[in-house]
């Protein structure tokens, strides 16, 4: 198994943390005129919204497990949810715990404190929840970035007289698997 770098960005660029009481208003107003809206509705927090937010969680948690730095985290957040799904309490505590559990892992001081709760979303909760990973992704990014492979070696000891560079064949994706 390697890391797909470039599906887990998919996820972390669809993540909503910018939601304001004008998108409520208009979720509102689709809602009391029975249009239907499948996906990305900012003012409402629906299937889509519960899906990306336990599919990005999964994901940096799987990627922890699979450089051996998430083993002191055994967490899964659903993200398999359809529109028939109910929400309890608990999935909500779930997603809270992975969130506290991966600021422990990856600390930064520019994340925001894991809300108390999410059984009263309200957009601002749910901005904070999206926000928190997001800085979370950012976090783990650097911490991938900084890492050297085997056969790697660091910008001092390339001479460039000897053209020991980098060569034709080599891509970002073979360090990845």
């Amino acid at each position: 198994m390697g890391i797909n770098i470039s599906e887990l960005e998919n996820i972390i660029n669809s993540l909503i943390y910018d939601r304001t009481q004008v998108d409520v208003d208009y979720a509102i107003t689709c809602e009391r005129n029975n249009i239907y809206i499948d996906e990305d509705l900012r003012g409402a927090y629906n299937v889509s919204d519960k899906n990306r937010v336990g599919g990005a969680i999964d994901f940096i948690v799987d990627c922890l497990a699979y450089i051996g730095v998430a083993e002191a985290l055994d967490s899964v957040v659903r993200d398999d949810w359809d529109m028939y799904g109910i929400v309890r309490p608990g999935d909500n505590r779930e997603i809270l715990a992975a969130l506290a559990g991966l600021k422990r892992l990856l600390p930064y001081n520019g994340t925001p404190n894991v809300p108390r709760s999410m059984d009263a979303l309200t957009f601002r909760t749910a901005n904070t929840v999206e926000r928190i990973i997001w800085e979370i992704y950012g976090v783990f990014t650097r911490l991938w970035g900084s890492w050297l492979f085997c056969g790697d070696g660091c910008a001092s000891e390339f001479d460039t007289e000897d053209k020991q560079i980098f060569d034709d064949n080599w891509t970002f994706e073979q360090t990845l698997t």
